[in-house]
């Protein structure tokens, strides 16, 4: 229970890193790729109000008007320009995209992305009348520094980040293991104390039941004091079971166990409690199947389970079970009706309550498998679900 604890709390601060370094590398890669974004607009934009002057005011349109233009960004980015007109286009010197290409990728007033040449480019056009001819003006750079850019950095936000948290699993999982050491003690403590008062506890309860079978003479307080004190007794060697297997989680040996006439033994010895009820218990049990546990864990899931059946079936009714495999798990079914007693508790939950009911959780956990109990219609069916071993 303690390590099921310590690896949640473990799991919950590592996760809560995780996404903190996430959220950060995002934070940093985003804010990064749109300042770098926002500069290269800013630079294409005012390379199209430069053009855009000079076009303007020249008288008429050639390859001069290039001759004086700043062709460079404030981070020394090559800037290029192409000038569309009806009569023919006007490029600036060594543009490295053609002016058929470029036109196909343009939108006027706003700015697209293309990749030529395995190379990224940024374009800005836009288009205006002069003297009655239209002018589409096309101001563009390369952005492939720009994605190298940002293509080192999210590479070197990747490796710090797992690089932190790798450290953080380590640190996290050291703190939690230093902050769960008073928690254990106290565990341990507590179990201890249970099973020294477990043992403390059965002398005074077997002298009890030697007195009164000596000094109580009459026969039916008799037996209502002994089996009140049995009941007593059964409680105490319950709770003394159960703080032996919290004692020892995750150290029981498990070994291959033939469950098939172990369940039909354990069932046997039911009977006669079973027939004092009059209720009538039959079932089968598929020959050769094999589970990981230890013969008296498995004696013990069947025992408390049948325990229920006796302790809160209703009496002169019919009762099944079945022990059968399918998909390399073994079920176990048991099947009996409720009590309709209007004084009874509803039977769904005081079968999953009290400290049979934990063992019987406790063994099939640590035998990896599941425990189900419900209810269908007056039926209360529980269903035991483990894994099998294959026996070669």
């Amino acid at each position: 229970m303690l390590k099921r604890f310590y690896l949640q709390i473990s799991s919950l601060m590592i996760l809560g890193t995780v996404v903190l370094l996430v959220c950060f590398g995002g934070f940093v890669y985003l804010e990064l790729n749109h300042q770098l974004r926002m500069e290269g607009d800013m630079s294409l934009r005012s390379e199209f109000v430069e053009v855009h002057e000079r076009v303007v005011t020249a008288p008429r349109i050639s390859e001069d008007i290039f001759r004086l233009l700043d062709t460079s960004d404030d981070k020394g980015l090559s800037l290029y320009t192409l000038i569309h007109t009806p009569h023919g286009n006007y490029v600036s010197e060594h543009t490295p995209v053609a002016p058929s290409t470029l036109l196909t990728h343009t939108s006027n007033g706003h700015f697209t992305n293309m990749l030529y040449n395995n190379q990224h480019y940024r374009i800005f056009s836009d288009t205006f009348v002069k003297s009655g001819v239209p002018v589409q003006i096309v101001t563009f750079e390369s952005t492939q520094q720009v994605y190298v850019t940002l293509k080192h950095v999210r590479n070197l936000l990747f490796l710090v980040g797992t690089v932190g948290v790798v450290g953080a699993i380590l640190f996290h999982l050291w703190i939690a293991r230093k902050a769960l050491i008073p928690a254990q003690k106290t565990w341990q403590a507590h179990q201890e104390m249970l099973v020294e008062l477990s043992h403390e506890l059965q002398t005074p309860l077997a002298t009890m039941n030697a007195i009164v079978s000596t000094h109580v003479a009459e026969k039916e307080i008799q037996e209502d004091l002994s089996r009140e004190i049995l009941e007593a007794s059964t409680l105490v060697k319950d709770i003394l079971y159960l703080s032996r297997l919290n004692a020892k989680s995750f150290q029981v040996h498990l070994q291959p166990v033939a469950v098939s006439d172990l369940t039909d033994e354990v069932i046997e010895r039911f009977r006669p409690l079973l027939q004092q009820r009059n209720i009538h218990l039959s079932g089968f049990s598929q020959p050769g199947l094999f589970l990981m546990s230890t013969p008296e864990m498995w004696t013990r899931l069947i025992s408390t389970l049948c325990k229920n059946v006796v302790d809160h079936a209703e009496e002169d009714t019919e009762a099944t079970w079945s022990l059968t495999a399918e998909s390399h798990m073994i079920q176990f079914r048991l099947k009996n009706r409720a009590q309709t007693m209007p004084t009874a508790v509803h039977p769904p939950r005081d079968m999953t309550r009290g400290f049979g009911m934990k063992i019987a959780n406790r063994i099939v956990e640590e035998m990896q498998g599941r425990i189900d109990v419900r209810m269908d219609g007056p039926w209360v069916i529980t269903t035991v679900v483990v894994p099998q071993k294959i026996k070669l």
